[in-house]
Order: structure tokens, then sequence, then C-alpha cells
């Protein structure tokens, strides 16, 4: 990489955080990447991208600073080639790729793609191929000109997107071969009839029609169809060959639904968006006494009636199980349209699986030990409504959109011992067999469930109503019967997530351990262990929001051996780690982490906890120092929490910057930047941060060592005289810092020293409460500073307290508040910013 890149701005994105640098914000591309938190074209591309297999190569061609390619990368995860002649341009997309670590997924060619073979070095290259003015090259027979088909080779491509500002015929010219070998998804950009007009002319002879357009300077997405003369008479005739090629021998796509008395409306629009994409549907009929026309009288159909319905309930999906051979069997409910690619897609991920796995799209991770699936923090849904970009594995698949090969499920209606609990009995099976379960990609809403007035079996179970519905009691005998429930137990062969083991003393701490597993890995798998299980670890380990399997083992519980046994057998991918006070995080080598799991007697009170007690934390905690533990902290390789990362960095970047540039302020301090990670997102034109760890100062110097206009100072300096910088700053800031003074007087100190400093404007970002940490935390201590503001400092005035919209209790609890020295003033700007999302 050629030059110094920095990071302009972080977008999350199905929790994968994805950097960029934008060289120029001016650029209309790289504005709205920074205005929106979020990729430019972002619809399109979760659109496009959550239909891509997981073993898809995407090409990119015309990839300018990287914005397609980093979403097919980073997000989904796919091999990617792109492709951008423009020198600088270039140089900005390698920037792009080496900022997150993907150098692996991604092939760069500094190339412009066109009909004919390589031709060398071109030169009088029009200007409008090449993006946006500022990386326009300096001189001629720079840029390098070769067709796609002669980089591709034999390679199968999933997806070739083509925006090449009016040179896009030329470039599927020369992708005549991989196109017509590979027949890929392609999205073409069209700025105008003309290029349309050429564009279908080229790909109408290959098959291809448009399917839908997207964006303002249109970008259509064609794919290859069948003719009609060419129809097939089956559905399995619909299924790729080589997604039949990957799976046992398949002879037919059957389905399997039951359904109950009274919701035939439903009923038949879910049957009708079905059919055309199986061979065979096999219909329950509970409490039935003679089945709907339309059901009885299809050919595609066969139907069972259960007059009294109480037997199988839901279960009757899988009645036609037991009579189909070498078949997919995919079980459905009877109240969701199922979209026309359903099929074709559920079909495409369980081959890549080798049928081997059941595929759904609906699913649950059981948070463990559950006190009930259907109570709070029993379970993290990935809920078939949401979008999602890459395949996860899950505990419990649903039976409401599943998929799996008959060779594989060797279900009969006598396994499914009680009524309307198919998912539990499928779960249990699956786990006895050591058979993985997954939920597929998919955009939002792509399946679309029909309102039903009825009681549902999810409805009835969650209230406990002791219904014919409720089945919850049953659900949680066998669910316990089967713990500890592990993704471990049905591991993929070919399997690689790390599991992460932690010893915690507290719950200090575990918030950010977590976050930052579920963020590295897509399926992690992380336990806890501890003495005894507390409703305070419960609370903090067992959260659905981490989306990722976690266990709260405790030594007092009865399940730790069976705990121990488990991770044994997998003890080569074990990475342990001890964590004490909240922050002391040292990795365990060997197997001393076995020793965690030996038994000690129970804990008589464990659940529930006492209430926190409001001593003084002088009390508490006598002889603390704040400068030590900071100084210990980062020099154990410890940082500044969660709140200087991710969606709370961002958050507090947003509004500072929007502060900064409505007042014109050039010169702004900060007391107490820690490791500098917060300052990667603001944009101050003069910034000095101070610190009183050592440490810190070293980390900040060293990462914003090329940043103009930075200063650090260490705080411990012993010649420093702080009063050098009395009123040296338009604005001064403290962000997350005060909740972190323990002892009075370097409370008193801090408070003094913050405003000393400004001439203008103090900005604190924290809570404003009284009270000890929720968790517990050494280091944390909740203070309502304004009313000491008032009391201290009564020439300062709180002008703005902004209501943090990201407040998360397991996370922070701080807001922003504004003080000025010169009055009231007008800063509802502040509000529009506020509600500006995050998280697209």
């Amino acid at each position: 990489m050629t030059l110094q890149a920095t990071i302009a701005c972080e977008v999350n994105s199905y929790r994968t955080s994805v950097r960029f640098h934008l060289p120029n914000p001016n650029d209309h591309i790289q504005r709205i990447i920074l205005q929106n938190n979020a990729f430019y074209e972002r619809a399109m591309l979760e659109d496009v991208g959550s239909s891509l297999p997981e073993d898809a190569l995407a090409v990119d061609v015309g990839a300018y600073i990287g914005n397609h390619t980093l979403f097919f990368s980073s997000v989904l995860g796919v091999r990617t080639i792109a492709f951008e002649p423009n020198p600088l341009a270039f140089v900005a997309l390698q920037a792009n790729v080496e900022l997150n670590g993907i150098n692996g997924l991604v092939e760069l060619h500094p190339l412009a793609l066109g009909a004919g073979p390589a031709t060398g070095e071109i030169g009088n290259v029009d200007a409008a191929n090449l993006g946006d003015a500022q990386f326009q090259p300096t001189g001629e027979g720079s840029i390098q000109m070769a067709r796609l088909d002669d980089v591709i080779g034999e390679r199968r491509v999933h997806l070739i997107k083509i925006d090449v500002s009016g040179a896009e015929a030329d470039v599927l010219r020369g992708a005549h071969e991989t196109i017509a070998r590979s027949r890929p998804k392609l999205l073409v950009s069209a700025r105008s009839r003309e290029v349309l007009t050429e564009v279908e002319a080229i790909l109408r002879p290959l098959g291809y029609r448009k399917i839908q357009f997207y964006n303002d300077t249109p970008t259509y997405l064609f794919e290859p169809a069948y003719s009609e003369a060419a129809a097939p008479t089956r559905a399995i005739d619909l299924v790729d060959p080589r997604h039949l090629a990957m799976l046992p021998p398949t002879r037919q796509i059957v389905a399997g639904m039951a359904t109950v008395a009274g919701n035939e409306i439903a009923l038949r629009a879910t049957v009708m968006s079905l059919l055309p994409q199986i061979d065979c549907l096999f219909v329950y009929l509970n409490g039935f006494t003679q089945a709907p026309r339309f059901i009885a009288e299809h050919p595609k159909i066969r139907h069972f009636i259960d007059t009294d319905g109480s037997r199988y309930g839901d279960a009757g999906k899988f009645w036609g199980l037991e009579q189909v051979e070498d078949s997919i069997y995919i079980t459905c409910d009877d109240d969701i349209i199922y979209p026309d690619d359903f099929v074709a897609r559920t079909v495409g991920e369980l081959a890549q699986l080798g049928g081997q796995a059941v595929v759904g799209v609906h699913g649950a991770i059981i948070l463990q030990p559950s006190l009930g699936y259907y109570k709070d923090r029993g379970r993290a849904v990935l809920h078939f409504e949401r979008a999602f970009m890459r395949r996860r594995r899950v505990h419990v698949v649903a039976t409401n959109a599943c998929a799996f090969h008959s060779n594989t499920v060797k279900m009969t209606l006598a396994d499914f011992r009680h009524r309307n609990m198919a998912d539990t009995w499928l779960a249990q099976y699956l786990h006895r067999e050591g058979i993985p379960s997954y939920i597929v990609p998919r955009k939002e809403g792509w399946l679309l469930p029909i309102e039903v007035q009825r009681p549902t079996i999810y409805e009835q179970s969650s209230a406990g109503t002791g219904t014919a519905y409720d089945s919850s009691k049953k659900q949680d005998e066998i669910l316990s019967s089967m713990y500890p429930i592990s993704l471990l137990r049905s591991d993929a062969a070919d399997a690689s997530s790390i599991i992460y083991l932690v010893d915690a003393d507290r719950a200090d701490g575990l918030v950010e351990f977590i976050l930052a597993v579920a963020a590295r890995e897509r399926d992690p798998i992380v336990f806890v262990t501890c003495d005894h299980e507390t409703q305070e670890m419960r609370d903090t380990v067992l959260h659905p929001d981490f989306l990722c399997e976690v266990h709260l083992v405790a030594r007092s519980g009865g399940h730790a051996s069976g705990y121990k046994d488990l991770l044994s057998t997998y003890a080569g991918r074990v990475r342990a780690w001890t964590l004490r006070n909240g922050n002391e995080l040292k990795l365990v080598g060997g197997d001393d982490w076995k020793k965690w799991f030996e038994p000690i007697a129970p804990l008589a009170n464990a659940l529930p906890v006492a209430p926190v007690p409001t001593r003084s934390f002088a009390d508490e905690r006598p002889g603390f120092d704040s400068s030590k533990y900071w100084e210990q902290r980062y020099m154990s390789g410890g940082n500044s929490g969660a709140g200087s990362y991710n969606k709370s960095a961002e958050y507090k970047g947003l509004i500072l910057n929007a502060f900064a540039a409505e007042k014109q302020l050039k010169h702004v301090g900060e007391l107490g930047s820690g490791d500098g990670n917060q300052l990667r997102y603001l944009g101050f034109e003069h910034y000095t941060g101070f610190d009183v760890s050592q440490t810190a100062i070293h980390l900040c110097r060293d990462m914003h060592r090329d940043r103009p206009g930075s200063d650090f100072v260490w705080l411990g300096e012993p010649q420093l005289d702080m009063s050098q910088y009395d009123g040296a700053f338009e604005l001064t800031l403290s962000l997350d810092v005060i909740f972190h003074l323990i002892e009075e007087d370097v409370y008193r100190t801090y408070m003094e020293r913050l405003f000393a400093m400004s001439k203008r404007y103090v900005i604190v970002y924290a809570s404003n409460h009284d009270g000890p940490d929720r968790h517990g935390a050494v280091h944390v201590r909740n203070r309502r500073f304004t009313d000491d503001v008032a009391r201290w400092l009564p020439e300062w005035t709180l002008l703005k307290h902004v209501d943090n919209p990201y407040k998360h209790p397991l996370i922070s609890e701080a807001d922003f508040f504004v003080f000025g020295k010169n009055g009231a003033e007008d800063l509802s700007f502040l509000d529009g910013v506020n509600q500006t999302p995050l998280r697209q």
C-alpha cells in the first residue's frame, strides 16, 4: 500500500464491522458512505448478496474504492476478484482491502476490461471511464487492458458486477465464455437507453433476461432463464445440475405440511406458492372430516385426514417422509407465502453441505443453563423475517421452512411422542445423530407470514396456557435431557471455529469479551466458568443479543463434569483465559483449564442475588488507585472498553464532529484519551489528548503518528505544568471517564482541570446518577456530576443534554452533556444529528 490509510468511518453491517478509507469526502460515493454510515447502494447489495452461495466467487468490474468488493468479501465472506484501472483509485481500493484484513479473500487487478485480448498499455483513455475526476491519471500509457475470460480462466463465477461508465457492453463481450460456462448473476450498470439496448443484445442469445433494476443510476440484474420450449416438467429438473451432483442420489423434491380445520384460506395461498417448486406435497389434515377440493383434486398433492387431530399436530408435516426415498424433503407451515426461489435457494444451500445437514430459515440458539425454552433469556432467536447475509449454525432449526435429504434424516411419526413440538423432536434427533443444522442467508421479508385467526403453538406455549397448543413443559423436559446442548456435538467435519473458554470472578468485563468474540467469528462457542451461578452472571452472560452459543458453567452446579468431558473431546480447539477484576485477561496454556470444572460446594442463596448494598465506594475499596489501575490495564493488553469501539465510537464521532463543524472549532483537548481508538472517528483540525497512563499515550502516539495536528501528553510527566493549558482549547472533552474516577480527590481535581482548559465549551459523555456499577465493576462509580458542576463551577451553564439512543444496559448508560461559558445557546441542531441512524 503506497498511501497512509486513515479510517474515515466504520460501517456495521450484519454484525460485521467494515472500515473505510475515504480520501475524498466530496466525491458522491464517498460522501454517501460517510453521511449514512452504510454501504453505497446498500439495498442492491443486500438483495443480491443474500442469494449468493457460501462458496461463491464474485467479480467486481469497476471496483473504484472497493465499496462492493468490501461487501462481498467482508460481509458475505465470499471470494472476490476486483478490477480497477485508475491508478489512484486502485491505491484506495488496496488500502480498504488491507484495512479490513481480507487480502486472502480478494484478488486485485489494476486492469481495464474490454472485448479484445490483452493489449498491454493503452493511452488516451476516456476520463469518463475512470471514475471520479480526483482520480484522473496525469499521463498516458498507464492503463492495462484485458478480457475477463482471460483472467478468470476455468474458474466458476457466481456474480459479475459491471460499472464502467458506458463500456459495459465491451466488458460483456470479453466475458462471453465465462458467462456461457458459469451462468452467473449479472449486475450491469446502464446509464443510457443506448447502453441498455446494446447490453440486452449481447445477453439475450445467452438466455438472460432482466429481473430487476436498482439505484438512481440504473443497475440491472440479469439472470439466465429457461426457454418456454424447454421448460422442465418436474421440479427436480429445475435444480442446478451442479447442486444435484453434490447431493446423495436424488429423484424428486417433496414437501410436507400440517394444517388444522378452519385455516383453509391461508392454506390455499401457501400451497399455491409451493406447488410450482416441488414434485409432490404431503398434507396432514388435523380436525378435518374431508379434504378441501384444491387439496383433494390436485395431482401433486397427497393428503391424510386425522379427524380427531390430537395425535401429531404440527408433526404431521413429517407424514410423507416414510413414503419417499432418495428425495429432498421440505417441511412447511400453512400460513406462510414461500417465494418462487425458495426451493432452489434452499436446495442450493443443502447441496453445499453435501446433503449431510438440515437447513432452514428460522432457528434458535439455546442459552444455557436455560430456565425454559420460552422463558426470558432462554434462547437467541434468528427470525425468519429478518435478513441474514451468511449461513449460521443453530441448536434448533424450525420446521416452518426447513429442508433435508431423506437419506440423512430418517425420522418416522413414532419419533414424535408428543404433539405440537415438531421443532424440539427434530432437534433431539439431530443432536443424537450428530447432524448439524443451519439457517440460510436471505433478504428481509423473503418469507411472508399470513395473519390467521387461531391460536399458535408459540403464543400458547410462551404464555403457558395449558391448552393443546401449549407444549412448553414437555419441550423443556426433552431439551433438559440433552444438556449441555452444543454445536460441538453436531460439528461439521471442516469446522474451524475456536472454542472460547473464560473463567471469571465477576460479571464485569464479560460483555466486552463476548461481543469481541461474536464480532470475530461467525459461529463462536463461548463457555464462561465461575464458582456460582448468580442472577447477575445470568443476566450478563445469557443475553439473546449476542446471537451466539454461550454457556454459563457454575462449579457449584450439576453440569460441570459434563462440560469438562465435552471440552476435553475438542481440547485442541480450546482457547482459555482467566478474567479477573473485569480487565485482567490472561491466556491459560496447556490443560490447566480442566481444573476449572472441579466441583465446589453450592452457595445456598446463589439465586436470587441480594441487592447490591449502597455503601460508599471509598469504604468498599480503600486504597484504590485509578492511575495504577489504567496503567496496569493497558500494560496487560487491555483497551479503553466497549464505549470506544464499534457503534459506540461511531455515535460519539457523529455528535462531536457535527458540533465542532457547526461551531467552527479548531482546537480541541480531551482529558482521558485512552488507547486512541475513539480518535479514529473524530475529524478535529487540532487535537491534544491527555491521559494518566503512559502506556496509553504510547499507544496513541504510535496509532496516530502520521495524523497532522495531533499531540498527546502524559499526565504523569514529572515536569508537566498543566496551568499552561488553561483556556488553551475552544472545546474540551471527557468521554467515558467520569464514572471511572473512584477517588473523591481525583474526581474533584479532574473536573476543575477539565473546565479550566476550555474557553468556550465542555462536552461530557457519561452516566449522570449516583450509585454503584450494576455489575459490581471495581473501576466504575456512577456520579450525578451535573450537580457538582453547578455547585463548583457556577460560571458554566448546561446547554444541552443529548439522550443517547444507543444506550445498552450491558454496555453503556452514558449520554452527552454540553456546557458553555457564555450563557444559553440554541443547540437544537444536535437533535437532528441524534436521529441519524448508524446501522442501515
